[in-house]
Order: C-alpha cells, then structure tokens, then sequence
C-alpha cells in the first residue's frame, strides 16, 4: 500500500510538472502572437512610410570591418603555438564576410606614426618597449618595428576571409620618408594587384599633430595639404612605374595611382575644411578616398562623456554626423571618391563601462551604422583596442575570442546590407520619435528590408508600415504572386546591460569560443491583411530586420580551413591540419553550410499544451 501511494505520489508530482510546464508554453506562445499582431492594442504606433524608390550611393562589399592599432597586431592573430586563437578570430570576420562577401580591415592608428622598418625581427611586428614622445594626449604609444613578413600574412589572410585593407604609414617626421617608402612599396607589391589593397594612409589624425607635439604649434591645414602633397607625389613615383604606372606586376588592377586616402581626420578639422582649404581638389588625381574618424562620445583623460539617454537617442545619435558630414559628403560623392569612417565606436579612450561593454553598444551601432550608409558613407570600420578596452567588438580570453555586445550590430547590418553584389542602398526614415528608428534596404533597386529600431528600454512599440506604391510591398512577392505575409528577424537581450546572453535571429554566440553562432534561427511571420498598412509590434530595446523573405548565406567554418596560421604569422612552429580538430565538432554543433529555416505554427504550439494541460489535470484528478 505504500509502495503505491508513493506511486501515485510521483505521478501526480510529474503531472504537476508537465502542467507547469505546459502553461509557460502557452504564455509565451501568447506573448509571441502578441509580437505578430497585426493590431496595435491601443498603444501608440509609429508611421514608417516606405519609399517608393532607392537613393544614396551603392554601398560596396567592404562596407564594414575593424580598425586595428598596428601595435596589437601579434595580440590580436595570436603567437606561436596556440593555433585556435587565430582561428576563433578569423571565424568571427567570417561570419561578416559569409554576410556580405567582403569586409574591411584598417591596420594603423596612433601606432602608424611611431612604426620603422626592421627586417632584424623575428615576428610581423615588435614593440621597442619605448614610448613614443606625445603631449596632450589621452592615448599612450609605444614605438614599433615592422617586418616585410606583415604583407605576406595580410596576403594569407585575404585568401582565407576574402577583405581588403586598408595600411597606415609613419607621417610623423615630415623630413623623413624612408619607412614610408619601404612599408608603402611592400603594401603595393604584395596586395594591390590581388585587389587586396584599399588604400594607404599618410599619417593618422594630422589634425591633432601640433596638439600632441608631434608638429609646431601654428601648424595647421594649410601646412598639412602642402607636406601630404609632396609626400604623396614621390611615394606614388617610388611605388609605381613612372612610364605605365604600374607596379612590377603588370596588371588592370594595378595600373592606378590613386591608392591613397586623404584626411584621416577626427578632431580640429571638418571634412569641410580639407574642401574649403584646397586640399580635396589638389589630392583628387591621388586619392580614391576621404577618411575621417569619429567616435559618439569619449572617455578621455578619465571623463565620461555621453551617458544611457544620450546612447538610447536616434536624435543624439544621428545629430553629429548629420552636422559634421552630411552636405560634405555630396561633395566627395559627386567627386567619385568614397568616403569612409576608418575609425569609429561609442566612445573614444576606451569606451565607457556600461555603455560600450553592454547591449547598448548593439542597438547604438545599428543606427550609427546605417545612418552613416544613409548620407554617403561607404564603409564603416570599427575600432579594436587594447584588452582594457570596454569598447571591443570581440576580446581575447583566455586564450580563446569571445564576442562582446557590439559585435551582434555588425551582423545585423551585414544580413541587412546583403550579398556582394546586391548593390544595397540605405535610406533613412523618419519616424518623428526620438527613441524609434527605421531604415529602408534597397537591393538592386528594389525595396528588400525594413529595420526597424526600439531604443526604450522599458516600452515596445508598434511600426505602421504604409506603403502609397501600387499593391504594397508585402501584397507582392519577387515572383509577382501575391503574398501578404513579412518575416521578421530580432535582435534581442533582457535588458539594456545585457553582456552575454543576446540572441540574433534565435541564435547566439553566447559561451561560444570558436566563434560560430549556436541554436536554431527563429523567423516570425506576421500577416498584413490591410493592403495599405502592416504593422510590426517590436519589444522594449530590439531591433526587427523585416522582409518578404530573406536571402539564404553559406556558413564558412574556418578551422576546416587547410591554412597554416604560424606559417602566414611568419614564425616557425609547424601546424598540423590533418591532426587538428574542429572545435564546431568537439561541441556537438551542426556543420552545416546552409542555414535551414524551421517555423512552428504557434496556433500548433498552443493547442499541443493545452491538450496536455486537460490530460495530466484528468490524471491528478
């Protein structure tokens, strides 16, 4: 008899369980219906009207990337014998690279302009150990030697993650070109002729060079456009052949000299100063670029500057390049020269802890990002610092690269952006709400996505998208069927200090060490049944990547990869492919190159659990 009883005692408590767990089900199958509801409940909705027609320049392949400080190279593509810390890194620029078939990486910073070559080392680069002689300066650099070994590794990695580069060269004496010649000539050499090879920078932020003792105090623009000129001028004619203007390797890619970009500006001069002083016009027939560098806010000299209201704002966000660049940009556009933000993040001195070390950091790089694109930009380069730095995109620990929050925003505008040659174009939408924002995706011309931005953190909000062309986008499919159904792609956290636990699409990169996103994608579905108006209901501080359908990516895993990382590193250690195994593997994680799209019904959902409720109650009963 007691034996039964405590039979029936377990029963009852596992019919209590699946009860439980039952009913959470149903909740969130609620609360997921009322994410799709094509009704708004009486909250206030925000008018997103869709335009009926592209604008703005067609942003290329390598419309996004990093910037790297030149010192930190070793740190960052590992040393001699640990193999995996190389590729985790790698997989993580090829997870933007299998996103939008290119990327771009900036090799430069404060560090260019103390940088000799040395062919005496034993490494791509070395740190002297001596301080470079800066005043007034927030940022501290060291002095460094280059080997030519660098340009090869560059080559390497191109090979394995399709990118270009961008290389910065020593301005710091302006008497004194020869590393420029020697480092410039090896960059042209070893990647233009593979299109590996962006541009080359003269110096990095000219602006602040009499600031930080690095020029005369009265220096400026002026004496600025002058040197840049005749620097430029005898590289272009030491880098190339003077009477075909070609490099030693004869090839259409090559026969150009205008391999420079000009500028590299953050601080003291606007973009329109360097129109206004002459310096654009005299450049032009050396330059492919202007590059300028700016940050939202800083943290410089130990003061914060920006706080979570100013980074949940699409005003605040937008205000200062929407000053600073946005009628200059027409400008370089209608010159056919890019224009590119070689340096940029939420705050500059390493960011600020909470803002750019958290969930914030995401949804600001979203519409920092797409704003840019919006008003001329072609490419936008996030910064990696040092492994103090609250600001990285991704930090090395322990050995192993984990992502931080920042980096989920680079995924979500490479998804958004598209395939290389979907020629995207970015427009930007007003929305009247400085907590809301929306963004208009065209791909080849025609209306692709619709992001959609929720910077509350403590409300959600309800997008009206009304469209005044013919049919409405989500009444007309790519086949001219009609269809009035939009799929929904999110980005989302708990909370606005969320530092792991975010999810794109379903799926994570959470407690991952390799670099390759985990769980099943997840795609809502939401019916527009009024041929004028559909709206999509987005959570407090999320992001909704909306389309009629979204474009399918092959998933590269690098570690299958059969390169040798020590070898292109330039050292000496010998690196086994064969006996290496793919830590996707060691996880249990699926390899498959395809993502594969698995909607369940949440009507399905919802009628399983109930059913389950009523069995298990009748049980206990």
């Amino acid at each position: 008899m007691l034996r039964q009883r405590q039979r029936q005692l377990n029963n009852h408590l596992f019919a209590v369980i699946i009860i439980l767990f039952s009913l959470i089900t149903i909740i969130k199958s609620i609360q997921g219906q009322n994410f799709n509801d094509n009704n708004n409940n009486g909250n206030d909705f925000y008018v997103v009207q869709l335009p009926s027609t592209a604008s703005g320049i067609q942003i290329p392949s390598y419309s996004h990337g990093f910037s790297l400080e030149m010192s930190h190279w070793t740190n960052v593509f590992s040393t001699r014998t640990n193999n995996k810390q190389s590729t985790g890194f790698l997989q993580l620029l090829g997870n933007i690279q299998d996103r939008r078939g290119s990327l771009m990486l900036r090799l430069g910073g404060n560090s260019q302009d103390a940088a000799t070559s040395d062919e005496s080392i034993n490494s791509p680069i070395a740190k002297t150990g001596e301080q470079a002689t800066r005043t007034n300066s927030g940022a501290t650099t060291f002095n460094i030697k280059v080997h030519s070994q660098i340009f090869d590794a560059m080559r390497q990695i191109s090979h394995i993650v399709p990118m270009k580069w961008m290389i910065g060269l020593n301005f710091e004496d302006a008497n004194n070109t020869e590393s420029a010649q020697i480092l410039g000539k090896l960059a042209v050499d070893s990647l233009l002729d593979d299109d590996l090879l962006y541009s080359i920078q003269i110096g990095n932020e000219p602006d602040l060079y009499a600031k930080h003792g690095v020029r005369k105090a009265e220096w400026g623009i002026e004496d600025y456009t002058n040197e840049w000129m005749e620097w430029a001028t005898q590289l272009s004619h030491h880098y190339f052949n003077n009477s075909d203007k070609t490099t030693s390797v004869k090839s259409t890619i090559s026969k150009r000299r205008n391999i420079f970009t000009g500028g590299v500006i953050c601080c003291t001069w606007q973009l329109q100063d360097l129109i206004d002083s002459g310096y654009f016009e005299r450049s032009k027939d050396l330059i492919n670029s202007i590059t300028v560098q700016k940050y939202s806010s800083n943290a410089c000299f130990g003061v914060a500057k920006g706080d979570i209201s100013d980074f949940t704002s699409h005003s605040w966000i937008t205000s200062l390049p929407r000053t600073m660049y946005e009628e200059s940009a027409k400008i370089v556009i209608e010159n056919n020269k890019e224009l590119i933000m070689g340096e940029t993040n939420s705050a500059a001195c390493r960011g600020i802890q909470g803002i750019s070390d958290t969930y914030i950091s995401a949804l600001w790089s979203i519409d920092w990002q797409l704003f840019l694109y919006s008003i001329g930009f072609s490419s936008v380069e996030l910064q990696l610092g040092g492994s103090t730095s609250h600001y990285n995109p991704m930090s090395k620990v322990g050995g192993s690269w984990i992502v931080n929050p920042i980096y989920y925003g680079s995924l979500v505008t490479a998804e958004a952006l598209g395939p290389s040659d979907a020629k995207p174009q970015v427009v930007h939408i007003d929305v009247s709400s400085d907590s809301r924002a929306a963004y208009a995706i065209f791909h080849q011309q025609a209306l692709k996505y619709i992001v959609l931005i929720n910077l509350n953190p403590d409300e959600e909000a309800v997008f009206s998208l009304q469209s005044s062309f013919a049919g409405s986008w989500w009444n007309n499919d790519e086949n001219g069927d009609e269809n009035n159904i939009l799929k929904v792609k999110r980005l989302t956290a708990d909370s606005l200090q969320e530092k792991h636990a975010i999810q794109w699409a379903g799926q994570t990169l959470q407690g991952v060490s390799d670099g390759l996103l985990r769980g099943d994608i997840e795609i809502d579905q939401v019916e527009c049944n009024d041929l004028n108006q559909c709206e999509i209901t987005l959570p407090q501080a999320s992001v909704a990547l909306v389309g009629r359908d979204f474009d399918e990516y092959h998933t590269t895993i690098i570690a299958d990869h059969p390169f040798d990382v020590d070898d292109f590193l330039g050292v000496n250690n010998t690196y086994n492919h064969d006996n290496f195994t793919n830590p996707l593997r060691m996880a249990g994680a699926t390899t498959s190159a395809t993502t594969t799209f698995i909607l369940l019904p949440s009507a399905t959902s919802l009628f399983i659990s109930i059913s389950l409720v009523i069995y298990y109650m009748f049980i206990i009963i």
